[in-house]
């Protein structure tokens, strides 16, 4: 296996589970940090096959490397950047990414999907759920698979990982980069889990620096794209519409956030037991509440 070092190299995104260097300027190294990031370059890689297949837009590289003790894949004569960069480095042409950005997730929902070729995305959240063990209880295991299974059905292609760091921007063209959650269901899924992602970048207490490698924007752009993504894929009319659409997202993009210690093991664990306080202090107690506006929605 090749060997590639990335020493001197300039980090260009900071994920849960992997990094991204820039060695020069067309060569880029994501380097995967879990301890299983063998069998997770190979998911991705049968992944990715699947929805080349699909007919979906894609950027992944299958060229394996070993970086130190550590593994992940190149990228060479890369002529791209994260959506999010891209967005940063032309903030005068804001609305024309948020429209570039709509269109592109309607494109992936319009792709439909037969069951057994990809995973159900209810069925993973499922499996995330009991996976908990003992971080929850079986009680609360019960609220959450209930939760889930009062969101809309759907047989769209879902990315589930919509995140601007995630979607590379080439030629004013854009790709899907990540593969690690693909599934099938309601677009319901993708868009409150981007709607969660881009509040968490808003709000999370750390320096910009900071913010900038894990999402790739700052604080503004991120309320602002978030805002755009809703109201244009929804044809939103009104503050008020939108509002109740919001938040509607955020509540159920809890149970995304809740899953994190099975999704991404390799998180800190203080984050991990930080979102199991959340979940207690603002998912289950609301449960009945969240599952009525489920069943009461119009999208």
């Amino acid at each position: 296996m090749r060997e590639i070092s990335i020493e001197g190299a300039r980090k260009v995104c900071q994920a849960v589970t992997y990094e991204s260097y820039m060695v020069d300027d067309e060569t880029m190294v994501t380097v995967f940090t879990s301890p299983k990031a063998l069998d997770e370059i190979e998911q991705q890689k049968a992944n990715a096959r699947e929805a080349l297949t699909l007919g979906v837009p894609a950027l992944f590289s299958f060229d394996v490397v070993k970086v130190g003790e550590r593994y992940g894949v190149v990228y060479e004569d890369l002529h791209a950047k994260s959506l999010g960069q891209q967005i940063m480095d032309d903030k005068g042409n804001f609305d024309h990414y948020v429209e570039l950005y709509t269109d592109f997730i309607k494109g992936l929902h319009a792709t439909h999907v037969t069951p057994g070729v990809i995973p159900s995305v209810k069925d993973n959240f499922y499996r995330d759920i009991n996976a908990m063990g003992e971080l929850i209880t079986e009680e609360e295991k019960d609220k959450a698979r209930a939760i889930v299974a009062a969101a809309p059905d759907g047989d769209s292609f879902l990315s589930q990982m919509l995140a601007p760091t995630n979607i590379r921007y080439q030629d004013d063209e854009l790709f899907l980069n990540d593969f690690s959650h693909i599934a099938y269901g309601s677009p319901f899924f993708d868009l409150s889990g981007v709607t969660i992602s881009l509040a968490q970048s808003a709000e999370a207490d750390i320096p910009e620096s900071m913010r900038y490698l894990v999402y790739n924007m700052d604080r503004e752009s991120a309320v602002r794209l978030c805002e755009g993504l809703l109201r244009t894929y929804y044809d939103v009319r009104s503050d008020e519409e939108y509002q109740r659409i919001y938040r509607l997202m955020r509540f159920f993009g809890l149970v995304k956030v809740m899953l994190a210690p099975v999704s991404a093991p390799s998180l800190d664990e203080r984050y991990k037991k930080a979102v199991i306080v959340a979940a207690r202090e603002q998912l289950f107690p609301n449960a009945d509440k969240l599952i009525a506006m489920l069943g009461s929605m119009r999208l």
